[in-house]
């Protein structure tokens, strides 16, 4: 054996080391995951990239793709801060034009006002907003349940009480009616 082998191979293993750490940096910045503002992403993410041979903005693009179309178990809640970013997941749009057909638009406008996504104890994703220059009379909830892969919508009408809901409120979980009522009153 050559007298630097060993050196060599250690070397190699801390290498790989820091490599899959340096991915896992700009991974992390890749999801908005590793800080709580979203300003340092991309620029970790460009110094972690550089380290791990790996062009971030490249990366991200490619990664984004595969997050896109991979479906419900992919369903990554960190990756959108509003509930109607959900619908880049082509699963949970699919889901959601089956339920609501044409109602959809009308009611994700809903919650583009507000609409900032809540998580519950049991991990549903939930938030309620409103339609711009008519809130209190048009607002909109929205749920996902990602275990049972399933989809809660509602929006008020003329009668506050009694929301238009997909699918019928009648077929929802307790919990979710609780969060609806809750997010319609706020």
């Amino acid at each position: 054996m050559q007298p630097g082998a060993l050196l060599w191979a250690a070397g190699q293993i801390v290498l790989a080391l820091a490599l899959v750490q340096w991915f896992v940096v700009l991974h992390e910045c890749g999801h908005d995951t590793l800080f709580r503002t979203r300003r340092l992403h991309p620029i970790v993410g460009r110094i972690a990239g550089a380290f791990a041979a790996i062009p971030y903005a490249c990366w991200t693009r490619i990664h984004g793709r595969h997050h896109r179309w991979t479906g419900w178990q992919d369903l990554d809640p960190a990756r959108f801060e509003y509930i109607i970013d959900s619908m880049k997941n082509a699963a949970v749009y699919g889901e959601a034009q089956k339920l609501m057909g044409n109602k959809l638009v009308e009611v994700m406008t809903a919650l583009g006002t507000g609409g900032t996504t809540e998580t519950s104890p049991s991990g549903i994703l939930y938030a309620s907003g409103c339609v711009p220059h008519a809130c209190g009379g048009a607002d909109g909830f929205m749920a996902i349940d990602p275990k049972a892969r399933k989809l809660y919508f509602a929006q008020q009408g003329d009668d506050p009480k009694r929301p238009s809901t997909w699918p019928d409120v009648s077929t929802w979980p307790a919990e979710i009616k609780a969060l609806m009522i809750e997010g319609l009153e706020r």
